[in-house]
């Protein structure tokens, strides 16, 4: 199990959907970022790590995701 620290918090909104980054120090020296949004009640979680150092491919990794609630399907469980 890796430990570590947070580096950063950062609130976001995509879509008018509530959304919050983490960046991450963990105990071996990697690198960590992590998005997370709750559309529709629904939570969508998107995760980087790196060895070295978070570069623009990761960058470009989370602006591509886009909301599209109209297709979102609901499953009752």
């Amino acid at each position: 199990m890796l430990s570590g620290k947070v580096i950063r918090t950062t609130h976001l909104v995509i879509d008018g959907h509530p959304g919050l980054e983490l960046v991450t120090e963990h105990s071996d020296e990697s690198l960590g970022q992590y998005r997370a949004f709750v559309v529709n009640q629904c939570l969508y979680f998107m995760e980087a790590m790196t060895s070295d150092e978070l570069t623009t491919e990761s960058v470009n990794f989370f602006n591509s995701f886009r909301v599209y609630p109209e297709q979102i399907c609901y499953s009752i469980f």
